[in-house]
């Protein structure tokens, strides 16, 4: 399997906003790559936010995060930081 790694501001070969964020909640569910790597339901969940304003937060650039085809993973030390940064 390949994941690629999508950096702050989204994809680099055709900028933010090109990002990916049609996926398919049956898809969704579970983390499929690494544990550690956590669905948009489940870091949405921990922020406490809906995923419409998580994908808003990816499409800042707030929140770094991995894709993997049109799966969308965010790792777990990025919630813990952004959730850190969000609460100062």
């Amino acid at each position: 399997m390949h994941a690629e790694v999508i950096l702050k501001g989204g994809l680099e070969r055709n900028g933010p906003s090109s990002t990916r964020t049609a996926v398919k909640q049956s898809r969704d569910t579970t983390s499929d790559i690494n544990p550690d790597l956590w669905t948009l339901t489940q870091a949405a969940d921990f922020l406490d936010v809906s995923r419409k304003q998580l994908l808003d937060l990816i499409r800042q650039g707030d929140l770094r995060y991995v894709q993997h085809g049109l799966r969308i993973r965010i790792h777990r030390e990025e919630l813990e930081r952004y959730r850190e940064h969000a609460s100062q």
